[in-house]
């Protein structure tokens, strides 16, 4: 982000007319979970791809309902 800015507007376009909120959660926090959150990883490369994070899902989704959510596996990691 912000390189992503469109894909991330084509994203919740797609968002406001299909019901797959859960399964992009579900992606969202799996993918976290299984290439980042592993001793492996800098903590700077972890702080990195939050921050993008927030700001990606921020604009997907302003209630930030998505972000508390798939971002709860990173905020407990650290």
């Amino acid at each position: 982000f912000p390189e992503s800015k469109a894909a991330i507007e084509d994203l919740k376009f797609c968002l406001e007319r299909t019901n797959q909120r859960q399964q992009l959660l579900t992606s969202l926090k799996s993918a976290f979970e299984s290439r980042l959150l592993h001793p492996g990883v800098h903590t700077s490369d972890i702080l990195t791809v939050y921050i993008s994070a927030i700001k990606a899902l921020r604009e997907l989704d302003p209630s930030m309902v998505i972000l508390q959510v798939a971002c709860q596996p990173i905020r407990k990691y650290l």
